[in-house]
């Protein structure tokens, strides 16, 4: 579960709509089995990361995730996204933008679940409990934005991609 906004998710062409999403995560909540949601930061492109959290977040809210997982998009070549790109058809969202989102995703999660920002992709890493630590992590964010440029962080991106 990538996303809860369906304009994402037709754009990275998930197959599924939000209301199904939470349709079949409200079966497993309803199970009793234990499962992560992930939410791909970034699908939404420049400008549209802050409606793409909100709309996650409501996705997962009165679920009981046992994580919430993230990851950064990084476009690759070879890929839709960035043909998409390539044409113009498509803007990646800058990394500030993806730290902004990030953060309003933890600002608008509601869950008791563990959140985790610990993949490769990502621009910092950390692993907490919520809601618990959830102020701590929002303040840990608006300082990490605080101290880099997106210059740098960009340059990050870079050397993501060029692993694939």
């Amino acid at each position: 579960m990538e996303s809860g906004d369906d304009v994402v998710l037709k754009r990275i062409n998930k197959g599924y709509t939000a209301a199904q999403a939470r349709e079949q995560l409200e079966k497993i909540d309803a199970s009793g089995l234990p499962f992560i949601v992930n939410f791909l930061n970034g699908a939404g492109g420049h400008g549209y990361g802050l409606t793409n959290a909100q709309l996650t977040a409501k996705l997962y809210d009165g679920l009981h995730p046992t994580m919430v997982n993230t990851s950064m998009l990084t476009v690759v070549p070879g890929t839709p996204l960035f043909r998409a790109v390539e044409k113009g058809l498509y803007t990646e969202s800058t990394e500030m933008e993806k730290l902004e989102e990030i953060h309003e995703l933890v600002r608008c999660l509601t869950n008791d679940t563990i959140f985790m920002n610990e993949h490769a992709s990502n621009l910092f890493h950390v692993k907490c409990r919520i809601p618990e630590e959830k102020v701590e992590l929002l303040s840990y964010i608006r300082k990490f934005m605080g101290e880099h440029d997106e210059k740098k962080l960009r340059q990050y991106r870079e050397r993501v991609r060029q692993v694939f």
